[in-house]
């Protein structure tokens, strides 16, 4: 567990459960995730929650596709605060920076401008356009982050 500069902000690794905690707008494709999939993530890949006085203010983490290239996830709370948001970017950033991959991809639905605007100051560029790419049949745009 890490405690952040405010002392009231923590990374620790993933739980299943910390998605029950999350504030979600309807229609979202954790509507269609099941527990066993919030299972799997929290035993077989690389992913964390970030809490400030216990409320979850995001999960997310880095499917590794093999080495040197993997794809970033995330979900915000939809109750998250202006500070709340710059307290989860620090932390992606920090998570982003000491990754060891060459790649890593971020996909963000068409039209999410939140979304977009903050795959850009995570320091990923957009790529191309994924047409049907989610499962409701939504286009959305692939960014990417490289090292050199």
């Amino acid at each position: 567990m890490l405690t952040l500069a405010d002392n009231r902000t923590i990374r620790r690794p993933f739980r299943a459960d910390d998605v029950l905690r999350l504030s979600l707008p309807k229609d979202s494709v954790l509507d269609i995730v099941t527990p066993a999939h919030w299972s799997m993530v929290e035993r077989d890949t690389k992913a964390w929650t970030i809490l400030r006085d216990d409320r979850v203010l995001a999960i997310g983490g880095l499917v590794e596709f093999w080495p040197n290239r993997a794809q970033a996830w995330a979900v915000l709370n939809e109750d998250n605060l202006p500070y709340d948001l710059l307290a989860v970017t620090r932390e992606a950033l920090i998570v982003l920076n000491d990754a060891k991959y060459r790649r890593i991809e971020m996909c963000v639905k068409v039209g999410f401008e939140h979304g977009e605007r903050w795959a850009r100051v995570l320091g990923f560029t957009r790529e191309g356009r994924m047409t049907c790419y989610d499962p409701f049949g939504n286009d959305n745009w692939m960014y990417t982050r490289m090292r050199k």
